[in-house]
This record gives C-alpha cells, sequence and structure tokens, in this order.
C-alpha cells in the first residue's frame, strides 16, 4: 500500500529550493528503523495501521532476503549535548516485495487475478509501504523513488508491478504511473480492514508513462547529478541478495509486537528455508 502525496503540480524549477535530497538502498539498522517509523507514522495517520504504541511499521515480507527497502533521506539539523549536529532523516521510502513462499500481500484481495499472472510468466513484484514526509518536497520524492523503483524493477527482469491502492488514490496512480484495475475493492486486513483496490502496471508501460508525465522532474540538478554520479553503483548493489544477519533479524522482530504475532510456526519455518538458501543458518523459532 502506498500514500499519495497531496498535490502533484509543484513540479517546476522555479520553487523555493529545499535542502539537498539522498536516494539509496536502506542497509543499517538506523536506516531500516527510520523507514519503518516513517511508515507507521504516515499508515496511522490515515488509517492504514492500527495506533498502537510499537511505533514502527514491519511485516514479514519485510524480513524476506530478497526484498528492498528504497529511502529519500536528507539532513536535519539537531541538538546533541548542547551541540549542533546534522543527521540523516528518512523522509520517504518503499518496498518492493518479491514473490516468494508467502505469495504477495495483495493475494489477499485479488488471489485469483495474481496466480493468472503467474501462470503468464515473468515475475510480479508488489510495491508496499510507500510514504512521503508531507515538507514541502514530497512531490518531487514520491515520483523519484518510483522512477528508482522502476528501474531497480528493470534490471531485475521484473515484469509488471503490484500495488494496493485506497480509492483517493486511484486515478493518480493510473495518470502517472501506467496501473490498471486487479480485482475489486475490498477491506483489507493488512491494510487495518482499509477499503483498497489492487492495481497492475506492465513494468515498460508504467515506466514509459512516468517519464513522459513528469519529464521536466527529472531535468533537475540534484536529480540528474545522483543519475549520472550515483545511481548505477547503488542499482547494481540493490541486485545483489544479501539477507539480514540472523542477529539483525532477531532484533527487529523483539523490537515490533506486531510483527511478533506474525511468526507462527508455518512463517518461522519458511524464513529459515529462504535464509538457507544464501546460506544463512537463522533457526528462529515462532513466537507464542
Amino acid at each position: 500500500m502506498s500514500i499519495q502525496p497531496s498535490k502533484i503540480s509543484l513540479l517546476h524549477k522555479s520553487e523555493i529550493s529545499q535542502p539537498p535530497v539522498r536516494y539509496k538502498l536502506a542497509t543499517t539498522q538506523d536506516e531500516l528503523m527510520q523507514a519503518f517509523e516513517l511508515v507507521w507514522q504516515r499508515y496511522t495517520k490515515v488509517g492504514l495501521h492500527p495506533l498502537d504504541s510499537i511505533g514502527k511499521r514491519i511485516t514479514k515480507y519485510h524480513l524476506l532476503p530478497k526484498t528492498k527497502v528504497f529511502i529519500a533521506s536528507s539532513f536535519e539539523l539537531c541538538d546533541k549535548g548542547g551541540k549542533p549536529e546534522y543527521k540523516d532523516k528518512v523522509i520517504g521510502t518503499l518496498t518492493v516485495v518479491h514473490d516468494s513462499c508467502f505469495g504477495l500481500p495483495a493475494e489477499e484481495v485479488c488471489k485469483k487475478d495474481i496466480v493468472e499472472l503467474r501462470r503468464n510468466g515473468g515475475e510480479t513484484v508488489e510495491i508496499t509501504s510507500f510514504v512521503c514526509n508531507q515538507d514541502g518536497q514530497d512531490k518531487r520524492v514520491f515520483l523519484k523513488l518510483f522512477r528508482l523503483a522502476y528501474e531497480y524493477c528493470s534490471r531485475s527482469n521484473v515484469s509488471g508491478v503490484i500495488a494496493s491502492l485506497t480509492q483517493r488514490h486511484i486515478g493518480f496512480y493510473r495518470r502517472f504511473l501506467g496501473f490498471q484495475a486487479l480485482g475489486q475493492l475490498s477491506g483489507y486486513k493488512f491494510g487495518n480492514g482499509t477499503v483498497v483496490q489492487a492495481h497492475f502496471a506492465h513494468l515498460k508501460n508504467g515506466r514509459d508513462l512516468l517519464e513522459k508525465r513528469t519529464a521536466a522532474l527529472f531535468e533537475e540538478d540534484e536529480w540528474r547529478d545522483f543519475w549520472e554520479n550515483e545511481a548505477e553503483e547503488m542499482l547494481q548493489k540493490s541486485l545483489e541478495v544479501k539477507p539480514l544477519e540472523s542477529r539483525q533479524l532477531k532484533s527487529i522482530i523483539a523490537n515490533c509486537a506486531s510483527l511478533r504475532s506474525e511468526i507462527d510456526q508455518q512463517t518461522a519455518s519458511a524464513l529459515n528455508i529462504e535464509y538457507a538458501r544464501y546460506g544463512v543458518e537463522l533457526g528462529l523459532a515462532p513466537i507464542k
């Protein structure tokens, strides 16, 4: 699931300049936790996650070895012991979930359609946990993160992308990102009972449409500098499968009560098998 920025009209270079934004793959514990906290903050505001005291939205899909969490971050001035210090703050994030033993999250609302996509060949991924801070930069960050996700998917030989959308956001995703309806509007347990409709975009069509409708956005100096000097190395690294270390994964589970409730016998066994494929002995036990 993803949240659309409040407006999409402010895409011109004439706008007041903002602090530089960096785009990357989240790899450190701090980057991941900041991303999960931002998703929780935005999801609880719109009812996609219960207003609990956990402060993070993490799902079992985030624990899979091939899952990718992309982030946008900006420097924030903070006070550390009475001294000013700049800290890297995550202001936008999205997660790319590959098909696996867990399937895809949207199967809850359109299982038959996803089964049919699998039969047709090609890999379909799902983009979820997609949010941006509404701080004046969210319009640009939103589209640039999606551009990055589309580029990663293209290099990963993905043929199509699924997203579960609320009614409010359907028009935007169809117009700018090439999505089409897949299944019917339905209450989504994975989204706290919110009514959503799964949508599907053929990767090439969605990518071409995004570039066409927002061409000026991707000519901005900041993005061009990133795309020409940093993106290639980052995207190459994103193609590598680097499972979480056993200690890191267990720490994430321990710090999120809602995630612990998902780790039953079947889930723990599936994660142990997935990690074993990459030479990691997880030793994860079900949590009662």
